[in-house]
């Protein structure tokens, strides 16, 4: 299976939008996991 993973937390929130939307911009729907990078990840689990 293709697809993408990549860490975050919330520190680079900001960064993870722009890099899920440029994603699927270039590639269309692909699998994407997010990694949590340490304990904050209040946005990202919301």
């Amino acid at each position: 299976m293709d697809g993408v993973c990549t860490l975050a937390n919330d520190y680079v929130y900001d960064q993870l939008i722009a890099l899920l939307n440029s994603i699927e911009a270039i590639m269309g729907e692909i699998p994407v996991c997010i990694y949590p990078y340490d304990q904050n990840t209040e946005k990202n689990c919301g």
